[in-house]
């Protein structure tokens, strides 16, 4: 007997993705949940991928032609503070603005490719993947890319 595995180019889905989640996780409770990101891009390219944009969390390609990729980000962090006011007046609160301030994350991975069927292709894997970076603290949550992330990373800033 013999069976073909046939499969339409619709079916053709893939769980991987060449997408790095960023999220940011608050050091300092007196710190907006937003980041107002001035631009976000990646070393040896002239894309763009986040400008003047306030965000909670970044989405970000990696380069599938290579094993690693470096973003650079240009952050400005908003705080309230509490602004000391001469008497009879009562203190007020302000937001103040910190920054820019200009950042790196670079990420190496693994790639691996698997034909699925001539019909579909090659599907492109990226795993195993470590960091180097120019904030205080990461945190690792997911090395592997793939659709069901929420995040890969938490910058704890």
């Amino acid at each position: 007997m013999i069976v073909f595995v046939h499969c339409e180019v619709e079916n053709c889905v893939s769980l991987n993705t060449n997408l790095l989640q960023v999220g940011f996780v608050k050091s300092d409770v007196r710190f907006s949940n937003d980041y107002h990101f001035n631009l976000v891009t990646a070393v040896e390219t002239d894309t763009i991928f986040y400008e003047d944009a306030v965000l909670q969390r970044l989405e970000l390609p990696v380069n599938p032609n290579s094993e690693e990729t470096e973003f650079l980000l240009e952050i400005t962090r908003f705080r309230l503070d509490t602004i000391p006011q001469l008497p009879p007046a009562e203190d007020r609160i302000d937001t103040v603005f910190i920054g820019p301030e200009n950042h790196f994350i670079k990420v190496n991975y693994k790639i691996t490719q698997k034909v699925i069927t001539t019909e579909c292709g090659v599907d492109q894997r990226y795993s195993n993947l470590t960091f180097e970076h120019s904030f205080d603290s990461i945190e690792v949550v997911n090395t592997d890319l793939d659709r069901f992330n929420e995040v890969n990373i938490n910058i704890i800033y």
